[in-house]
């Protein structure tokens, strides 16, 4: 399964304030799919900027060494976001290999290297974001290896908020979101499972990438916000 949160929509609300983002996704052919998408939706059209063409996959270069080649000549960025993520929801005997390896790659690999790349790509009053998820919080079957690291990758993010000051690092734990994520999924499965979902939230729906995308910028554009996760979940955490 991939986390499908709206880069574009952070990206088209982020330049309206001038900010400079890299932003990281597992596929480039969807970031540039849901780009248009958005285009065509947003009062702001999407303008070129030379960042635009790199939002490589993040587990092709998991070493350093990739990640200083992707940003030589770029930035300084004032942000950088990833919600790269190629999970596997399977009971823990059953996971392949593979499976896990590829979950290391894309979900902890990655941000440890964007972290590192980042001391020498991003701004000092910059601010690295990333995205970990519910299964840190409400363990069940399937989800051992997927809370695991959502967990480690907060961890992570408030130890480099430290080690790496002045530089912020922050997390957004989301929850259950209406998106493309759950288009394998028919129209009735997915309704009835969006409503299975809302009725035990407190918040008595499930999430939209807009809910996510305005937690993003409230975490880019306040700088006094560091080594903080955000849950953007609507109370599952606590349901």
């Amino acid at each position: 399964m991939r986390k499908n949160v709206h880069n574009s929509y952070i990206m088209n609300k982020a330049i309206k304030g001038n900010g400079i983002i890299l932003l990281v996704r597992r596929s480039h052919s969807a970031f540039a799919e849901q780009t248009a998408k958005e285009a065509a939706h947003d009062d702001t059209p999407f303008r070129p900027h030379p960042w635009r063409r790199w939002p490589r996959r993040v587990d092709r270069r998991p070493d350093l060494r990739g990640w200083r080649r992707f940003g030589h000549g770029r930035g300084p960025y004032d942000h950088i976001v990833t919600t790269a993520a190629d999970l596997a929801f399977a009971p823990f005997p059953d996971l392949s290999d593979d499976a896990i390896e590829a979950m290391l790659r894309s979900k902890f690999r990655g941000p440890i290297n964007l972290a590192r790349a980042a001391g020498k790509h991003l701004a000092p009053q910059g601010s690295v974001l990333f995205f970990s998820g519910l299964a840190a919080y409400r363990q069940g079957p399937g989800s051992s290896i997927v809370g695991a690291l959502n967990m480690a990758l907060e961890s992570l993010a408030a130890a480099l908020a430290i080690e790496m000051k002045p530089r912020r690092f922050n997390v957004i734990s989301p929850g259950i979101v209406d998106s493309e994520t759950w288009a394998g999924m028919t129209g009735a499965d997915r309704s009835a499972f969006f409503g299975q979902i809302a009725a035990g939230l407190p918040a008595g729906r499930v999430g939209t990438v807009e809910d996510e995308a305005h937690a993003a910028l409230a975490l880019l554009e306040n700088g006094f916000i560091n080594g903080t996760v955000v849950n953007v979940d609507g109370g599952g955490r606590i349901a």
